[in-house]
């Protein structure tokens, strides 16, 4: 594979970053890796469908997916290193993400959604002379994506208000949510399941909180002030627990562990290797 040089700069959707890369041509390509990840899978995800060529791959075809040039090798240049990164084209890019929220991931909804409501609003903008700043888009970005998670999450309108106002991005408020919805509703359930009691369930919760954190959740309260240990996480520390959560409920379940001894060196193995993981 033949390795290009290009440059690189941020384009912003609201409060998220993507890595965009000019060819000296003038082609835009984007980080294959990063395009998995914003679409809502692994980083992998995106370089084995491709690789694989199955079912998955034709149904990105239908959804715009071109087979010609699917992976280029690049040199990109910062302002502070160079390196190499594997990157797709702007409408392969495109073509993911329609995908994707197709298939119902919201990461990929919210991306898609603000980009054609943005592209319909500068088109407006345009046939009425209206000049708005790019951090004026940013902002209304935001503001869509804010509305976006109070349809998908529709018992959380005040929560989600509360966050936005105390200024935490909507990637951050719905990683946050999620993590109580899905990760810490089927992780208490888990343990209910098997014979955890209260004092299990609070001990099992800080293995996961000290093994991503290094501090249990009445330190974690303390720390950034704030009534509920996960409201002063970061989003990427949300995501390692809400993973390390998860990652336990399935061990758990395969190997059918019981009561407060055994559930707690899975929670503590578990946290330790996503930290590992992320760090």
């Amino acid at each position: 594979m033949n390795i290009n040089r290009s440059e690189l700069r941020k384009i912003s959707f609201g409060n998220q970053k993507l890595n965009c890369y000019r060819k000296p041509n003038g082609e835009y390509r984007f980080d294959l890796k990063q395009i998995s990840q914003y679409a809502g899978y692994n980083d992998d995800w995106l370089s084995n469908v491709l690789r694989r060529q199955g079912l998955t791959y034709q149904e990105l075809i239908d959804n715009g997916l071109s087979p010609k040039n699917l992976k280029e090798a690049l040199q990109v240049e910062s302002n502070t290193r160079s390196y190499n990164c594997i990157s797709i084209s702007l409408q392969n890019a495109v073509a993911i993400f329609r995908y994707a929220a197709k298939q119902g991931k919201p990461e990929a909804q919210a991306i898609y959604d603000a980009a054609l409501s943005e592209k319909l609003e500068r088109a407006a903008d345009l046939a009425y002379g209206e000049i708005k700043t790019e951090e004026e888009r940013n902002q209304l970005f935001e503001r869509r994506r804010i509305e976006q998670l109070k349809s998908q999450f529709p018992k959380r309108h005040r929560q989600i208000e509360e966050y936005h106002h105390q200024g935490k991005t909507a990637d951050w408020i719905e990683t946050r949510l999620w993590g109580t919805e899905e990760c810490q509703s089927a992780f208490k359930k888990e343990l209910l399941a098997r014979q955890v009691n209260n004092f299990g369930i609070a001990k099992n919760t800080n293995a996961i909180y000290q093994g991503i954190t290094d501090h249990k959740a009445s330190e974690l309260k303390k720390i950034h002030f704030v009534d509920i240990a996960k409201d002063g996480l970061s989003k990427l520390e949300l995501a390692a627990v809400n993973l390390a959560q998860l990652a336990s409920v399935r061990e758990i379940e395969q190997i059918n562990a019981q009561g407060n001894s055994q559930t707690y060196s899975i929670c503590k193995d578990k946290a330790k290797k996503v930290r590992s993981a992320i760090v």
